[in-house]
């Protein structure tokens, strides 16, 4: 004689009031939770609503909201050859050239300085003080010509 094993069926599954999993009314969810509490399929259940988030309903003994906590922000995928892939950690050759691009781009866009007088300039009035002086922790430059 051959012993079969039988698989664990969910609580939820031939519960009388599927209702109470998607239900808006605290008492049907509480419900649903207490019954969620008694199934043997109650860790993989909560997991594989994580992992998917599946954050619509009552499932593996969780209202949506503490699903949507415990999933964290949704992440955005990344494809490869892209700059962002790049800003992820990605090395690879398309991801590289994608930052290249990108970076020869803003240097391109950058305001640029051409002579010194301009830079002491800038320095100077983003102080607020003029004339030089800049305000304790802050840093001016003076680069040739007159203070």
């Amino acid at each position: 004689m051959t012993a079969t094993l039988a698989r664990p069926v969910a609580a939820c599954a031939n519960h009388p009031h599927t209702d109470w999993w998607l239900s808006s009314v605290k008492a049907d969810r509480d419900r649903a939770i207490a019954v969620c509490r008694t199934c043997p399929l109650l860790a993989p259940c909560r997991q594989d609503a994580i992992r998917r988030r599946l954050t619509d309903a009552v499932r593996g003994g969780l209202t949506g909201s503490q699903l949507r906590r415990l999933a964290g922000p949704a992440r955005r995928e990344v494809r490869h050859g892209s700059r962002s892939c790049y800003a992820a950690g990605c090395r690879r050759a398309e991801c590289r050239l994608a930052n290249r691009v990108y970076v020869a781009a803003w240097r391109r866009s950058a305001p640029t300085v051409t002579r010194a007088r301009e830079l002491f300039d800038v320095l100077t009035d983003a102080t607020g003080r003029g004339h030089g002086k800049a305000w304790p922790g802050q840093m001016a430059i003076h680069i040739g010509g007159k203070r």
